[in-house]
């Protein structure tokens, strides 16, 4: 159910950034859409530039990251 909830995020971010609907981003790929959880969890340091930049050089479509609060309480 977390990923459900992660995935939507995501496109709706991603929607957001393109004036595209999520469905509309979604239905115009012609192969599984792919994401990088974490930037590509297992191969580098979890959250960090390099898993990230990881992430897009591997092809994925978006780079997942957890949303946590800081000290402040500020995401």
């Amino acid at each position: 159910m977390k990923n459900t909830y992660l995935l939507l995020l995501s496109l709706i971010l991603l929607a957001a950034c393109t004036s595209k609907s999520p469905q509309a981003v979604v239905a115009t790929l012609k192969r599984p859409l792919i994401i990088a959880h974490r930037g590509g969890a297992g191969e580098q340091i979890e959250h960090s530039q390099t898993a990230y930049r990881n992430g897009a050089k591997s092809g994925a479509d978006f780079i997942e990251p957890d949303l946590v609060c800081t000290k402040d309480g500020v995401l």
